[in-house]
């Protein structure tokens, strides 16, 4: 049986208003233990923050962390992923399009936040595979599959 996204994912996802600064951002990171945050608004996923957002939209431009709020650094359009997306597909289109981690939506009309799937979750649990498609993609970079299983929000 092959492995799914629910699998792997983590439950519990930490986020984020996109009216709080960016500091406020670093220091829930920090607490929590996490490189990323899920911007949501009204209970919706509007964003991403990640680390390097802060630092280099951020602090590279010289910006002050205590007047730059999240939704103006946020990463959006966010790619999501399914609970029952194959694992194979959600790490190709995460070493095809550059990106770490993806939020897990599901419910009963698919917008409920139910995970983050991350890459390093992955590696750590899967590192055969991971190292399988890591190299797969260097050697021949691997078209992303078209379906239904990501979608960019």
């Amino acid at each position: 049986m092959a492995l799914r996204v629910e699998d792997v994912m983590r439950a519990s996802v930490v986020t984020i208003d996109g009216k709080y600064t960016a500091r406020q951002a670093a220091k829930m990171m920090d607490y929590r233990g996490v490189s990323s945050l899920v911007v949501v608004s009204k209970k919706k996923l509007a964003g991403i923050v990640t680390e390097k957002d802060l630092c280099t939209r951020v602090v590279a431009k010289g910006g002050d962390p205590e007047k730059v709020k999240v939704v103006e650094i946020m990463t959006q359009p966010v790619v999501i992923v399914r609970p029952d997306s194959l694992l194979e597909s959600a790490i190709q289109v995460m070493l095809t399009q550059g990106i770490k981690k993806l939020p897990v939506l599901g419910g009963e009309f698919g917008e409920d936040l139910v995970g983050m799937l991350s890459l390093t979750d992955v590696a750590m649990l899967y590192p055969a595979m991971y190292a399988t498609m890591k190299q797969l993609q260097e050697s021949q970079p691997l078209p992303v599959e078209k379906g239904v299983d990501f979608y960019i929000c």
